[in-house]
């Protein structure tokens, strides 16, 4: 569980004040800035809530969609043992199942996940009908309790569209429609459902609503399913309901729902309950924090949400609406000192004593800013994106082929989709009502260049081309990042610190942009490297490299995270950042593991390769026994017959009889060879890395059930960084001339540093997600799994159904529809998946996204930069991107932290001992502060990239230094009237002084207002 800060747990103890059960109203919102950790701050309120309560604790936990449920229920159940969390978690995700399938049995909490859209089936604009399992169970019910109900409205009613599983789901249902406590609670649940009387019957009441037009098919699914999850609701009776993102489903905040929404949304809320559940509201944007002219215009407007919401906290009633109105008042007194530019007045002081107040025992909101250190310059670098003759081309392109109506629209579609013709797709009316005109020249991506990797001379397209320079091909086909705290010089194509490899987040307005982002710069790096090889475009990624064939014995030496070599060598123990002086150390590490076993070093016997070297040398060790048998699980969640690893199974029984055979002495060349392994075999730094954090990652430790955890261990490096690096663009990349590519692994696993970087990897998940043990090598395992996805293009003046696809793999795009396939016909990639992988220091080093990667995602595990494709049009937008590459431990951070404590940190670390472990100390014993911010979120140096491309005649640069201003002056027009207005009343008075503007922001940081007022 994650250790609180001290800003963290005054924010607790906040919210835990507001729920004390002798209050009225029991609701309260953390509203903290972006990155500064809510799912921390919501984990450690079940905590306490639950100790001593003597039963379970229920929690609803809800959020606007599963993708951050995964991520954040995971979170939620830290506060538990490992091995108990399972039995407090509801795996069903819809509250009209949760009765009919088995619930947590944990003694002390009971945690449900649900999305509005799935759980709430009487709610605006959202479709009605659900997932056929609902559908199955209400039929299943109904069939029992009112068989007259199918007869007259048919036996298909509730099956719909489903048609291949259906039978299937509605037999399992009426298994648990054959519960009888399940259909009492149903049938009083949908008698409350259409208001029946005593004696009224169903049927009939249906059939009059029928008759009058007031029912049909998919409301009575809509009421029928709505009952289901009333009755969950009322049977659970939560004790605390957590909305997250709830900005997201503010109308289940709306006071006005009809009386069947108002059974799921009111009791959720706990309206006119003499037992309400708490009701902890977690957002970083609660309400529009800062609302512009044409947003006001169109009646969404700051100040109305802001109230609204405080009314809603308060309870929603006359009460409330009492102490709504001391708050306006409160900020009109400010308001009008605000704009005097006085906002340092003593009136405005009061005013700003008063609105603290009134909100602080609903509201809590910490943010960077109030830290000394905590202020942003908010630089964002303009590179130049001129325009090229081919773009015009492009253009005229695209508005022949528009027709009329949609010409309007081609120029904010060329300036920022690339290859607008070629990549909108049917997902735009203006692309699918246009004419398929001949291309005349206009600069395309066809087929037959991409099956000879021919790429355009440029891409036409000022962005992309600018996003070239920024990510080159030779820097995108570097298979991992360089370490932030490395523990030697780096070289090769690691050296250049302005040439490292970086991962880059991209934000865009348009969905057609980051599928072309990620099939052009994937391209552009299959076409630098592979455009010498004879294969064809789709024969190329299977032609594997590093594949289990018979004859390819030495695979399972290079990557055998082996015992014997993890546990009798450590290039970090001689202190020293020389490689001439770390191999000499390692040399005399391996000769005493090797004596101690009984082999000497002579120039006499059989010259045996590494493979044959490991084999004989872990059976003298004692181990070979159970690295055989994690060896043949492995082999068993494999694929096999006809799959590329078809013969690991004979090389496995090959290395079971060199095993057998005895050894004594080493020749001197194949001891070298040894040690060169023991440095740098991707198999020996994967176990050595897991060892400094996982000490029985090389060991015959077993798990509760009798497994071998070595397993785990040995998986991380097989399939995950053996698949990982079979990969032809990465042989074409790394290889000298007349190298082969096991030797040239060998080589750049110590020129990049590659086990640095898997330690750092290692301590920042196990930091983020609370990893440990197996955990770690199953996570590092996964995060290098991601397959190729597709990106289908059109041909211009074609048939557009003809279209070609482009592989994404070193950039992705991370949007709601997925790509269409993955290269081999695979499912779809799922988008937490992706945001795992561009979460490690492997590829994707782009993701490219639209608003829906905003907000409630983290993507700063190991990217510290951010290009706005398309510079959005409001302050707290840019600062909800930014967030997500703002947050805990960094890389940013990590490397402004690197930068002061690294070198100490390798010098006098314990044996053992991972460097990031020890930098960790060092940073908390003498760069932490008293709220716990510094140095983990906030750190001097510790900023991250920004970029905007300069277009000519674009209007970038012009919003970029408006966004500037808005950014450090909005906070002060909180709960204000006009606040776009206001602004740049502010701006021309009070001046652009960042610390006079923190000075007179209403603080309602529990930490910081206590701090202030000590």
């Amino acid at each position: 569980m994650t250790v609180l800060k001290p800003f963290q747990e005054a924010t607790v103890n906040a919210v835990l004040r507001a729920f004390d059960r002798r209050r009225r109203v029991r609701r309260f919102l953390v509203a903290d800035e972006v990155g500064l950790g809510k799912t921390v701050v919501a984990q450690h309120v079940i905590r306490r809530m639950f100790s001593g309560l003597g039963t379970p604790l229920v929690v609803f936990y809800m959020c606007s969609n599963l993708a951050i449920a995964r991520q954040n229920r995971r979170k939620l159940l830290e506060i538990l043992p490992r091995e108990e969390r399972k039995f407090a978690d509801c795996p069903v995700d819809r509250l009209s199942l949760f009765n009919a399938y088995q619930r947590p049995t944990h003694e002390n909490l009971h945690l449900y996940s649900l999305t509005p859209d799935t759980s709430i089936p009487i709610r605006k604009r959202q479709r009605r009908d659900g997932r056929q399992e609902e559908r199955a169970l209400v039929h299943a019910l109904v069939e029992r309790l009112w068989p007259g109900l199918l007869r007259e409205w048919g036996k298909r009613v509730f099956q719909r569209g489903a048609s291949v599983n259906w039978d299937q789901v509605l037999k399992k249902q009426r298994e648990v429609a054959a519960r009888v406590s399940l259909r009492d609670a149903f049938r009083q649940s949908v008698r409350k459902e259409f208001q029946l009387a005593g004696r009224q019957h169903l049927l009939s009441e249906l059939y009059s609503r029928w008759e009058h037009d007031e029912l049909d098919e998919l409301d009575l699914i809509a009421h029928l399913r709505n009952a289901l999850a009333a009755s969950a609701i009322e049977e659970m009776r939560p004790d605390l309901v957590i909305f997250d993102e709830f900005q997201r489903f503010r109308d289940l905040l709306e006071p006005s729902q009809d009386q069947a929404a108002q059974r799921v949304v009111g009791r959720l809320r706990g309206d006119g309950s003499a037992n309400p559940p708490a009701l902890l509201l977690l957002s970083a944007t609660p309400y529009r924090l800062f609302t512009r002219r044409w947003e006001e215009e169109g009646g969404s407007t700051h100040r109305s949400e802001f109230f609204e919401l405080v009314e809603f906290l308060y309870g929603a009633d006359s009460s409330a609406r009492a102490k709504r109105q001391e708050c306006e008042s409160a900020f009109d007194a400010l308001e009008t000192e605000l704009r005097k530019g006085q906002p340092g007045s003593d009136v405005a002081r009061e005013s700003r004593g008063r609105v603290e107040a009134l909100l602080c025992p609903v509201i809590a909101r910490t943010e960077r800013a109030s830290h000394d250190d905590g202020w942003d310059h908010f630089h964002t670098a303009c590179r130049a994106a001129p325009i090229a003759r081919e773009d015009f081309v492009v253009f005229k392109h695209l508005t022949r082929s528009f027709n009329e109506s949609h010409r309007t629209s081609a120029v904010p579609y060329w300036t920022s989709i690339p290859l607008p013709m070629q990549t909108m797709g049917n997902q735009y009316v203006a692309w699918k009502s246009s004419e398929q005109i001949e291309s005349n020249g206009t600069p395309a991506l066809t087929e037959s260049m991409r099956d000879t990797y021919q790429r355009l001379a440029s891409w036409p397209h000022p962005r992309l081309r600018a996003l070239r320079e920024l990510a080159p091909p030779e820097h995108l086909a570097v298979p991992w990042l360089p370490p932030t705290a490395p523990w030697w010089p780096l070289r090769g194509a690691w050296k250049s610190h302005l040439a490292a490899p970086r991962k880059l987040l991209v934000f865009s307005r348009f969905r057609a942009v980051p599928q072309t982002i990620a099939a052009a710069m994937s391209f552009d790096v299959e076409a630098q490297f592979l455009r010498r090889e004879s294969f064809s475009y789709a024969e190329v990624s299977r032609r594997r490299l590093l594949s289990a064939t018979e004859s390819r014995q030495p695979l399972l030496g290079l990557f055998l995270p082996s015992p014997f070599l993890v546990k009798a060598t450590d290039p970090l123990t001689v202190r020293s950042s020389d490689l001439s002086v770390i191999r000499r150390a390692v040399r005399e590490q391996l000769k005493n593991a090797l004596s101690e076993v009984g082999v000497s070093i002579r120039d006499k016997g059989p010259a045996l390769p590494p493979w044959r070297l490991l084999a004989r040398l872990e059976a003298a060790a004692g181990n070979w026994a159970w690295l055989s048998k994690a060896w043949r699980w492995v082999h068993g969640q494999i694929a096999t017959g006809v799959s590329e690893d078809s013969g690991l199974a004979q090389l496995i029984s090959e290395w079971d009889q060199e095993a057998l055979k005895p050894i004594d002495v080493v020749r001197p060349a194949n001891f070298e060879q040894l040690v060169s392994y023991a440095m740098g075999s991707p198999g020996v730094v994967v176990g050595r890395a897991l060892k400094r954090h996982w000490p029985n990652a090389v060991s015959d430790e077993q798990d509760r059930h009798g497994n071998l955890t070595y397993r785990h261990t040995l998986a991380a490096s097989w399939v995950g960084l053996r698949n990982y690096f079979d990969q032809r663009w990465f042989y074409r990349a790394l290889c000298r001339t007349d190298e082969n590519y096991p030797d040239a692994l060998l080589r750049v696993v110590i020129d990049g540093n590659l086990e640095s970087v898997l330690d750092e990897h290692l301590w920042i998940i196990a930091r983020l997600r609370s990893l440990a043990g197996h955990e770690l090598a199953v996570e590092l395992k996964d995060g290098l799994a991601i397959k190729s996805g597709m990106f289908f293009m059109h041909p211009l003046g074609a048939n557009r159904e003809n279209t070609f696809s482009l592989r994404c793999h070193v950039a992705m795009p991370f949007i709601q529809s997925r790509l269409r396939s993955l290269e081999n016909g695979e499912k779809p990639i799922r988008t937490d998946e992706m945001r795992r992988a561009f979460n490690t220091p492997f590829w994707p080093y782009i993701l490219a996204t639209t608003s829906v990667g905003q907000e409630g995602l983290d993507f700063h595990a190991w990217c510290d930069t951010l290009v706005h494709w398309d510079l959005c049009r409001n302050p707290v937008d840019l600062e909800q991107r930014e967030g997500r590459i703002q947050r805990f431990g960094g890389l940013s951070i990590r490397r402004a932290i690197a930068a002061e404590m690294a070198e100490q940190a390798l010098t006098s670390r314990m044996d053992d001992e991972s460097p990031w472990s020890r930098i960790e100390s060092m940073a908390n014993a003498t760069m932490s502060d008293t709220s716990g911010l510094a140095p983990w979120w906030v750190c001097k140096n510790g900023t991250v990239n920004r970029y905007v491309f300069d277009v000519p005649t674009s209007e970038q640069k012009h919003w970029l230094h408006w966004m500037k201003e808005q950014r450090l002056l909005y906070r002060l027009a909180l709960g204000q009237p006009n606040q776009e207005d206001l602004v740049e009343v502010l701006s021309s008075k009070v001046g652009m002084d960042p610390t006079a503007i923190r000075n007179a922001v209403v603080n309602l940081s529990p930490w910081f207002r206590t701090a202030e007022s000590l």
